[in-house]
């Protein structure tokens, strides 16, 4: 495990799911139509959210981190930049959610993901949307 990955592991988190420095965590795992358990670890920032979405009994891992953000320089065509801080493994299926999120919430995400790349689409449209209406409630 990385340093940034033990320093958001090592955090204290109160009741409420928020720790002092102003970050709500919210962890949670839901099953899709298919029967498929994916888990989800939320962290919630003023500006951005870093978010690990895992699948089924996978042992928490980081195989990438991507960091998505909407290019305020060319707001007519909506670019959405993504920058590759941590490589192992694919980074495709991460890349393009956390492009996709931020266009949707205007807002950076860092995203890392253990869904394997390959016919997920509908995996990845219901994960969207729990991170979607996570990060709105």
């Amino acid at each position: 495990m990385n340093e940034t990955a033990q320093k958001l592991a090592s955090l204290e988190v109160s009741e409420n799911n928020s720790v002092d420095d102003g970050i709500e965590i919210d962890s949670f795992q839901t099953r899709t139509e298919k029967g498929t358990i994916v888990n989800f670890l939320i962290y919630k920032m003023d500006s951005c959210f870093f978010v690990w979405v895992g699948l089924g009994p996978i042992p928490p891992t980081m195989p990438q981190l991507v960091m998505g953000a909407v290019n305020k320089f060319d707001t007519s065509s909506g670019v959405i930049s993504s920058v590759l801080a941590h490589y192992d493994g694919d980074t495709q299926t991460a890349q393009s959610m956390s492009r996709r999120l931020s266009k949707r919430t205007n807002k950076i995400f860092y995203i890392t993901s253990t869904i394997p790349k390959g016919d997920n689409d509908d995996l990845i449209a219901f994960v969207e949307q729990q991170i979607i209406s996570r990060i709105q409630a």
